[in-house]
Parts: C-alpha cells; structure tokens; sequence
C-alpha cells in the first residue's frame, strides 16, 4: 500500500515541520525568560548613542543625592573632629583669684574656701570664663550667701532673744505663781493657830496694830503696810504673832500706868521697861 502512494500527495519531513509547529504551554524558565529579555529591551541604551551608568540609573534622586552629599559630610566630620581634638589638646590654664570681700571685718581666707574656689573655677573653665568673669561671679556668690546668712543670723538672734524673753516670762510667772501660793498658804496657817488665829484673829490683828501705832510715825507705818503687802510677810504666821505679842505687851504696860494709854509713847516704854535713867 505504500508503493501506491499518489506522488502528488506526498509531503516531506520538511513540510511536515514547517506547517504544524508543536504548540508548547508556557514553563516557569520561560517565563523568566521572557521577563529579562523585556528588562534588557527597557534598560537599552537610546538610540542616540548616549551612554547612562547603570547604577546611577537605578538610582532614586533622593539616593543619588544622598550619594553626593556623603563626601561632604565626611568632611565636616573630618573638620569638627580636628577642632574637638584641638581643644581638648589646647592647656588648660588654673585660675589665680584675688581676695574676695566679705561683710563686716572678717578676712577672707583661700586655705578654709578650697571647696568653694573648686568648684568656682570649675565652673569657669566648664563654661569657658575669664579670670575676671569668673572673679564677679564669685564675689556675687560671696555676697549673696554672706545677706542670706546675715539674714538667717538676725532671724535666729530674734527668735533666741524671744524665747529668752518668754522664758524669763514664764519663769516669773511661776515664782509669782508660786509665792502666791505660799502666801495664801501662810494665811490658812494664821487662821488655823489656835492662840492666835480663829476666834482670836480679831485681838492678835488689834494688838499688832497697838504695836505699830506705838512705835512708828505715820509715814513709817505706811512704808512697812507696804513691805508686809508686797512680800506677803503680813500673812505669815510669825510675823501676826511677834506683832500681836509686842502689842498686847503695850497694852498691858499701858493698863499699868494710870492715865497712859497705848499711844503714849514715854508711859508705855517706861510700863514696859521701867523707867530711864534720865527719869529716875
């Protein structure tokens, strides 16, 4: 059956292939493939003949002008870095201060302010002060610690001079207290005596008055009511009796010589007595 073959009909290895291509699906290389030759099509030099780096190209501005930025900086850098090491290598010269001023007669003393010329001159050279800057600034320290302490000083001596004061008030009031007391006491003690005080109370206090009448002036009396009132003696149990005694003595005396009374003063004496040299 092959040898019958029409010869018109006949096709060729050739014809075969060039009129039914084998249809092929798409694979994953492929694809790949195809996605480079496109990337290679799109990033193609123009046509003009023009060359572009590459890596420019796929530059973003603000990355290309980051890249031409950074030498700069490197340079300022580079700059600042000299001047740091410059000024820390720089020597640092101590700072001599004159005397401060203080208030009043006192001296200062540098050996007893080293803590505070430390620090001052610290601060000078943190901050980069001259000698004179830094001498104002510490004589403004100095003066102003020296008021606030003055003002402190006055404060305290105003409270110690107030307390003294309250102290001292007190402690009267409390000897004034006190000895108020014991007169008060002195007084219950007269009223309780049993010779002279009670039912008593009226002659003691009468012959104590005869006593006085008798043997002082008017003025006298009055100067010694105020003793006894101020010391409290007038209530005191010893002070009523002795007086009470002497008065009723002069009374005694007085009844004794016909015609005297307590304030003859001469009968009453020569009643108690006897009578004087000059009288005998």
């Amino acid at each position: 059956m092959t040898d019958q073959v029409d010869a018109g009909s006949a096709v060729t290895e050739t014809d075969v292939v060039e009129t039914a291509p084998v249809e092929v699906s798409s694979t994953i290389l492929g694809d790949v493939s195809a996605s480079s030759v496109a990337t290679e099509v799109e990033t193609s030099p123009p046509s003009d003949g023009s060359v572009i780096d590459d890596k420019a190209a796929s530059k973003t501005p603000t990355q290309a002008e980051t890249v031409d930025a950074e030498p700069a900086q490197d340079a300022e850098e580079v700059a600042e870095s000299g001047e740091n090491a410059s000024s820390e290598t720089e020597e640092y010269t101590p700072i001599t201060f004159d005397p401060f001023k203080l208030p009043g007669d006192a001296e200062f003393k540098p050996e007893e302010a080293a803590d505070f010329l430390g620090v001052l001159e610290k601060t000078a050279k943190s901050y980069g002060l001259t000698k004179d800057q830094a001498q104002e600034l510490g004589q403004e320290l100095i003066t102003l610690h020296a008021s606030r302490i003055g003002t402190l000083i006055e404060s305290i001596q105003a409270q110690a001079v107030a307390g003294i004061e309250q102290a001292t008030q007190r402690a009267q009031d409390a000897i004034a207290e006190d000895h108020a007391s014991r007169v008060d006491q002195w007084a219950k003690d007269f009223e309780s005596d049993q010779d002279y005080g009670g039912k008593r109370r009226e002659t003691s206090l009468n012959n104590a008055k005869s006593f006085i009448k008798a043997f002082t002036t008017p003025e006298d009396a009055k100067e010694l009511s105020d003793a006894l009132n101020s010391t409290g003696l007038g209530n005191h149990p010893a002070m009523i009796r002795l007086m009470a005694r002497a008065g009723e003595a002069v009374n005694n005396a007085a009844k004794a010589i016909p015609g005297s009374t307590a304030s003859s003063k001469p009968d009453v004496l020569t009643g108690m007595y006897g009578p004087s040299s000059k009288t005998k």
